[in-house]
């Protein structure tokens, strides 16, 4: 006689999920009804990913709804994966795989850091290379400057030997119009500041009782 045929509505059979992946034995747990309650433990006799035991037997009968737990060997992460069905060789190149992203993610990392530093480096260049020219303009500035302080007291000397020999050119004219006006020659100071006035010598007897006259230049 079939034991399904005389359970109740409400009552399954726990089925036997030893030795099965982790995946067959959750679907053969649930599609009974069962609440799946999952662990992991190293194990060196059963492959990794299926189950080692479950903690109801197979064969009872319970009701529907009630909690069986099982456990997988291996990692939680191990099992699951052959729990889908990857072997070995696909977990070693998922691990490579992972391994080389970790790799390629240092590589771009330490590109990233090269660049940062390599744009620092460049940025402190192009800071030296503006100091060095604003340090270069600020002497051609000075030089100019002193250039054209030089050429305008150059010019101030030009001015003040002009003015000096326009005075000397006036005294000169100024003395061959008195010599003109008078008759009489005679040293005169030609500054620009000499006063000139011309004034009668004292009268001289000359012998035979006549009067001489003449004339002196006094500078004042």
């Amino acid at each position: 006689e079939n034991l399904a045929d005389n359970l109740a509505d409400d009552e399954v059979v726990v089925p036997d999920v030893q030795y099965k992946t982790e995946a067959e034995a959750i679907k053969a747990l649930e599609s009974s009804g069962f609440e799946v309650e999952i662990s992991y433990e190293t194990n060196n006799t059963v492959e990794v990913g299926k189950v080692i035991r479950q903690d109801i037997e197979e064969g009872q009968v319970v009701k529907k709804g009630s909690a069986i737990s099982i456990v997988v060997s291996g990692q939680k992460s191990e099992a699951s994966a052959k729990s889908d069905g990857t072997k070995d060789g696909d977990i070693v190149q998922q691990q490579t795989q992972s391994e080389q992203q970790t790799i390629a993610q240092n590589t771009n990392n330490g590109q990233q850091t090269q660049k940062w530093t390599e744009s620092a480096a460049s940025k402190a260049l192009k800071n030296v290379k503006e100091e060095s020219l604003n340090e270069k303009k600020e002497k051609e500035k000075e030089k100019r400057e002193e250039k054209k302080k030089k050429a305008e007291e150059e010019k101030k000397k030009k001015e003040e030997a002009a003015k000096k020999k326009q005075a000397s050119q006036q005294a000169a004219a100024t003395t061959e119009e008195v010599e003109q006006q008078t008759g009489i020659s005679g040293a005169v100071d030609q500054s620009p500041n000499a006063d000139i006035q011309v004034q009668p010598n004292a009268p001289e007897v000359q012998p035979g009782g006549d009067w001489q006259g003449g004339f002196e230049f006094y500078m004042e």
